[in-house]
């Protein structure tokens, strides 16, 4: 995508894993997942040392008005493309400067 690695997960437990391992400079992250849902992963990786610096969006197609405070930025499904690409970029770049 765009010059960037992705990595992915199947589920909420698998991402708390890749992300603790690889350190990704962002997580893009949706909030219905099997196992564990998003809302767990991104208080657990907001709960970690190691974890909790990296920027997260979440791209979702639930309610979120209740808030979700340790987001950088939430996209509502369906999710445009280029607003997708540009809020990624926008965050990514802000996590490695």
């Amino acid at each position: 995508m765009n010059g960037l690695s992705v990595m992915r997960a199947a589920d909420g437990l698998s991402a708390l894993r890749v992300v603790e391992e690889y350190h990704p400079d962002l997580v893009v992250l949706d909030l219905m997942l099997p196992q564990i849902d998003g809302w767990t992963v991104l208080r657990e990786l907001e709960s970690r040392p190691s974890t909790r610096g990296i920027p997260v969006v979440v791209v979702t197609a639930s309610d979120t008005r209740l808030g979700l405070p340790h987001a950088r930025a939430v996209i509502q499904k369906p999710a445009d493309p280029d607003y997708f690409v540009q809020v990624v970029a926008r965050h990514l770049s802000s996590a490695t400067t």
